[in-house]
C-alpha cells in the first residue's frame, strides 16, 4: 500500500484530478457536492500494476481548513501539489508546500491542472514559478482533468514511484481518527489512516487521551471487510462497546498500555523563514500533529549544534511515535509559522532544555553521573531496550550510566580498599550512594556490575551483602592452582546448563584434591558465580537467571513436576529439586500438586 495526498489552494482541481486518476469522486458530504468545495477529507483507491492499492486522501484547500489539510497529510508518502495553470501560486499553494516540507513527506510532485484552459504562456510562467520553490523537482505534470490531458502519463509516474510499500508492520499500532460515524448494520465505525504497526481482527486497542479499552470487532478498507491491515492503509475500524459520539476526531487508536504518552516534549523545532512570528517565554500557538489540533505552551527557545530546540507543553497527555513530526500555527493571524520533530517526552528539566538533551548522542557524556532505570530512558526517547544504545553507554540488569560513573566508582572504591590495608572492613550502601550521588536502591545491581574490576584490582577478598560491600584481606583469596580449578569448574558448570553432574562429581572432571576443589566451589558461590540449588546442585547463575526469566514468560498456567520438565525438556531428576529452589525464592508457588509462577514473585 502507498498513500498519495493532493495539496493546493482552493478551487485548483485537486478533487477534479482525483477523480481523473481513479474514476471514484473524493468529495463524499452533499453539501461538498453543493457548493463544489471540499470540506472533509475525501478518500479514493486505484490498483497498482504490481497488485497492490494506492490510497489517496483528497485534502481542503480553503484557509480556514488548514487544519484538516494538516491531518490529512501526517502520513503521505507522495503529495500531489495542486496548481492552477491560469492562477499560478496562491497563498493556500504556498501555504499547503510549506506544510508538506515541514511534516517531511517523501516525495512533492508539482501538477499543474486546468492546462486546456491556459494559453502556453501562462504554463510557462506557472512552471517557472514552481521551479523557483522547488528546485530539486525532478518533474513537473501539466494535465487537464477534463479533457485526460496527461493522465495517464501520470498515472505512470505515480506507479513509478509507488513502487516499492512502505510502513513498519512490527511497530504497536497508531491510528489517528479523522472520522467517526454511525454505519447502517454495522454500528460505530472510526476511519483514519494506519501511520504505523498493524491492526487485526479481535486485538485490543486503546484510545487516548481517554485511556478507554476497546476489542476490534471488524476492520474495513474501501468498502471491502479485511481480517487484518498494515501501516499506510485508509481503515474503518468497527470498535466492540464503542456509543456513538463517544470517539472524536483527535483521539488516536494505539496497543493498550502504549507506553510513549505525554504532555511535555522536547523538539527540535523549524521556524518559516518569513513568518510574523515572535518567540517569547510561554506563548501560546496552535499544535498539530495527526488529526490533533491544541493550544500549547512553548519555553525555552535555544540554539545548539545548528538546531533549533524548545520545551512545548500540552494541555493534556498526546500519543507520540519516534521522529514524529508537528505543525505549529499562530492564534492572530492564523497562519503557519514553522514544524519539527519531537525527540524527548520525558524532559530532564521544565520549561527548558538541558544542554545533555540538547544532544541526545552525547547526553550520558554530559549528564551528571546517575545511574537510570533503561526502561524510562527508552520511553524518553521512544526506542525498544535491545536498540538503545549511546557512546559511553554501559547497561546491566534493566538500568544504564555512564563509563565515567564506572571510572569515578571504581577510583573511589580502590582508594577504600587501600585505605582498610591489612583489616577488614565494611561499607554500607547507603554511604557508597552519597559519595557517588546516586540512588540509594540501584548501589547493588551497579556494584554487582562492578565488583570483578573492583577483584582485579586489589588484593583480598572483597563480596557483597544484601546492603554492604565487605573487604577481607586474609579470608577468600585463591592460589594460582586454585584459581585454575575455580575457573575450570564455573566453565565446566556453565557448559551443562540445566543438567549439570552433581556438584561432588565435578571434582573428579576438573582433577582436583577434594579440599582444593571445596575451596574453589566455596568461593565461586560467595561471589555468586554459580548458585546452589540444593545441597546435590549447583549452577551457572546467568544460566539460572534466563531459567527464571523463560518460566516468567512461558510458563502461562499451572504445571505438575511431569509437565514442567516437559515444557521446560528436564528430567524428573532435576524438576523436582528445581522446582523446590523456585518455591523457596518465591518465584513459583505450590497450588496443590501443581506449580504455578508468583505473580507477587
Amino acid at each position: 500500500m502507498a498513500l498519495i495526498g493532493t495539496a493546493g489552494h482552493v478551487d485548483h482541481g485537486k478533487s477534479t484530478l482525483v477523480e481523473a486518476l481513479t474514476g471514484i469522486n473524493p468529495m463524499h458530504l452533499p453539501e461538498e457536492h453543493r457548493r463544489e468545495l471540499t470540506i472533509e477529507l475525501g478518500f479514493a483507491h486505484l490498483r497498482h500494476p504490481a497488485g497492490y492499492t494506492l490510497s489517496f486522501v483528497d485534502v481542503p484547500g480553503h484557509e480556514k481548513l488548514v487544519r484538516t489539510m494538516i491531518s490529512g497529510a501526517m502520513a503521505f508518502q507522495l503529495a500531489l501539489w495542486v496548481v492552477d495553470a491560469r492562477e499560478g501560486l496562491m497563498p493556500q499553494s504556498l501555504e499547503h508546500l510549506d506544510v508538506l516540507q515541514l511534516l517531511g513527506v517523501p516525495r512533492i510532485l508539482p501538477v499543474i491542472t486546468k492546462a486546456d484552459l491556459a494559453t502556453e504562456q501562462q504554463i510557462r510562467e506557472t512552471r517557472q514559478a514552481i521551479e523557483a520553490r522547488l528546485p530539486q523537482s525532478l518533474r513537473i505534470a501539466v494535465v487537464d482533468s477534463v479533457s485526460r490531458r496527461g493522465i495517464e502519463q501520470l498515472k505512470e509516474t505515480l506507479f513509478e514511484a509507488c513502487s516499492e510499500q512502505h510502513g513498519s508492520p512490527d511497530d504497536g499500532p497508531y491510528l489517528p481518527v479523522d472520522r467517526s460515524f454511525v454505519l447502517q448494520g454495522v454500528g460505530v465505525v472510526v476511519t483514519g489512516t494506519l501511520v504505523r504497526g498493524r491492526l487485526k481482527e479481535g486485538d485490543s486497542v486503546m484510545t487516548t487521551p481517554s485511556g478507554a479499552v476497546f476489542r476490534i470487532r471488524s476492520l474495513h478498507n474501501h468498502k471491502t471487510t479485511v481480517g487484518a491491515i498494515g501501516p499506510g492503509n485508509r481503515v474503518g475500524v468497527q470498535l466492540h462497546g464503542v456509543h456513538a459520539g463517544q470517539l472524536q476526531r483527535g483521539e488516536c487508536l494505539v496497543a493498550p498500555q502504549y507506553p510513549y504518552r505525554s504532555r511535555s516534549i522536547n523538539a527540535t523545532l523549524d521556524l518559516l523563514p518569513n513568518t510574523q512570528f515572535r518567540f517569547k517565554h510561554g506563548v501560546r500557538v496552535l499544535f498539530l500533529t495527526a488529526a490533533v489540533e491544541v493550544e500549547c505552551r512553548l519555553w525555552g527557545l535555544v540554539e545548539a549544534e545548528g538546531k533549533t530546540w524548545v520545551q512545548i507543553h500540552l494541555p493534556h497527555e498526546l500519543p507520540f511515535f519516534p521522529s514524529q513530526r508537528f505543525i505549529l500555527r499562530s492564534t492572530n493571524p492564523l497562519t503557519t509559522i514553522g514544524g519539527g520533530t519531537v525527540m524527548d517526552i520525558a524532559p530532564d528539566a521544565a520549561r527548558r532544555v538541558s544542554d545533555a538533551e540538547r544532544t541526545p548522542s552525547r547526553y550520558f557524556e554530559l549528564a551528571k553521573p546517575e545511574i537510570f532505570s533503561l526502561d524510562l530512558l527508552c520511553r524518553k526517547w521512544m526506542c525498544a531496550p535491545e536498540a538503545f544504545d549511546a557512546p559511553g553507554l554501559a547497561k546491566w540488569k534493566g538500568l544504564a550510566w555512564s563509563e565515567k560513573l564506572t571510572a569515578l566508582a571504581r577510583e573511589k572504591l580502590i582508594h577504600r580498599v587501600a585505605d582498610a590495608r591489612s583489616r577488614e572492613a565494611e561499607w554500607p550502601f547507603q554511604g557508597i550512594a552519597a559519595q557517588l550521588r546516586i540512588s540509594r536502591s540501584r548501589v547493588g545491581p551497579f556494584l554487582e556490575f562492578l565488583l570483578p574490576q573492583l577483584k582485579a584490582a586489589v588484593p583480598g577478598a572483597l563480596s557483597l551483602t544484601s546492603s554492604t560491600l565487605r573487604f577481607d584481606p586474609n579470608r577468600g583469596g585463591l592460589s594460582g592452582e586454585e584459581r585454575r580449578v575455580a575457573d575450570l569448574l564455573a566453565e565446566q558448570i556453565a557448559a551443562a546448563g540445566l543438567q549439570p553432574l552433581r556438584a561432588t562429581d565435578y571434582a573428579d572432571v576438573v582433577k582436583a584434591e577434594r579440599k582444593m576443589f571445596d575451596k574453589a566451589l566455596s568461593h565461586l558461590l560467595r561471589d555468586r558465580v554459580l548458585l546452589r540449588i540444593d545441597l546435590e546442585f549447583v549452577v551457572d547463575r546467568q544460566v539460572w537467571e534466563q531459567f527464571v526469566g523463560r518460566i516468567r514468560n512461558e510458563m502461562q498456567q499451572p504445571l505438575t513436576v511431569s509437565e514442567f520438565g516437559k515444557q521446560f525438556g528436564l528430567s524428573r531428576k532435576y524438576s523436582v529439586p528445581y522446582l523446590e529452589s523456585l518455591n523457596r525464592m518465591g518465584i513459583t508457588k505450590r497450588v496443590g500438586d501443581k506449580h504455578a509462577v508468583n505473580l507477587r514473585g
